[in-house]
């Protein structure tokens, strides 16, 4: 009983990081931390990574790390994720990465980037990420309505809603290779381009539906307007 109630208590002390991270409930973090842990809720985390996000928050709010570590280590969990769900890698393994992560890494940025990698848990590098984004089909990905509104988020920053509406992915250059689009582009490069992130952006689903297979003047005209 005497051990059971010392797992509770030591649970307790990560109530805030643990709903902050799960549910989103980010109003008790530290300003500065909010974003960062939004973005790892946001992006549907797995709770693989919870033992180690949620004990480096706690540090973080009791001073016992300093905040620019705190903020740099939630950024490279970030990256990690993205880069590896954007390239197709699937999160198998990562369970016995994140579970020692904070003993043998903890706050240490530097270490954490050494640690979280593996001879089979992958980080994908610049050009792999690259390559990936080049000709990888994001819109069949998971991570596909994360990345579009992050990528918005950060155009237009400061400029219009601290929460987007409900998001649709819209293609640019139509899935049907109809009209004036068959005269444009070739079928090789329809296949090509089609579900790569340069030909995906994100729009209401009343902005999708009045846009539809409008032709490339139509569309840029309205995407630029809107």
């Amino acid at each position: 009983e005497e051990e059971l109630r010392l797992i509770m208590n030591d649970l307790r002390r990560h109530q805030t990081s643990y709903n902050a991270i799960a549910s989103g409930d980010l109003q008790p973090l530290h300003v500065q931390l909010r974003p960062y842990v939004r973005r790892l809720h946001a992006l549907g985390s797995p709770s693989v990574i919870y033992p180690y996000v949620m004990q480096l928050v706690t540090a973080t709010a009791s001073g016992e790390v300093p905040m620019p570590s705190a903020i740099t280590c939630l950024s490279v969990v970030e990256s990690f994720l993205v880069r590896r769900a954007v390239s197709g890698l699937e999160p198998t393994g990562l369970h016995a990465v994140f579970k020692r992560l904070w003993d043998s890494a903890g706050a240490d940025p530097a270490e954490l980037r050494s640690t979280i990698v593996s001879t089979t848990i992958a980080f994908p590098n610049d050009e792999r990420f690259a390559h990936e984004i080049d000709t990888g089909n994001l819109y069949a990905r998971n991570i596909c309505k994360y990345v579009l509104s992050e990528y918005e988020r950060h155009f237009t920053a400061g400029d219009v809603l601290d929460v987007f509406p409900p998001m649709t992915i819209d293609h640019v250059m139509p899935q049907s290779r109809e009209g004036d689009w068959a005269t444009l582009v070739s079928a090789e490069d329809h296949t090509r381009w089609l579900n790569t992130w340069a030909n995906l952006v994100p729009l209401s689903s009343p902005a999708n539906s009045s846009k539809g297979s409008r032709s490339w003047a139509e569309a840029k005209e309205r995407l630029q307007r809107d």
